[in-house]
């Protein structure tokens, strides 16, 4: 019995659950990153809106608004723009229309 049981195992371990299906043929498609960029970007700029202030979140923009400007490149340029504005200003309630102005793009 104990053989038995062994040889089951040793059985069910070895086969697993076969090689699975081949991948498809051809290229496979990228992923859609820049909705998923789009919404990290929205938490973002709606976190500098709440506060005023940009400092360091602004630099966590760029890769963003990159990844946005692969996908498309006249949304991202005017980002891009926006966002230097942005890293440039100084006053909360300038940071704040910029940041809003952004979110409006999104």
């Amino acid at each position: 019995m104990r053989r038995l049981s062994l040889s089951l195992c040793f059985l069910f371990l070895t086969t697993g659950c076969g090689p699975g299906s081949p991948p498809p043929e051809g290229i496979a498609p990228e992923p859609n990153t820049s909705a998923v960029e789009g919404e990290s970007l929205k938490k973002m700029l709606e976190g500098i809106v709440n506060t005023g202030e940009a400092g360091s979140a602004a630099a966590g923009l760029r890769p963003s608004i990159e990844a946005i400007n692969k996908a498309n490149p006249g949304k991202g340029a005017s980002l891009m723009t926006d966002l230097s504005q942005l890293e440039s200003a100084t006053h909360p309630d300038k940071v704040r229309e910029l940041a809003r102005k952004m979110l409006s793009k999104l």
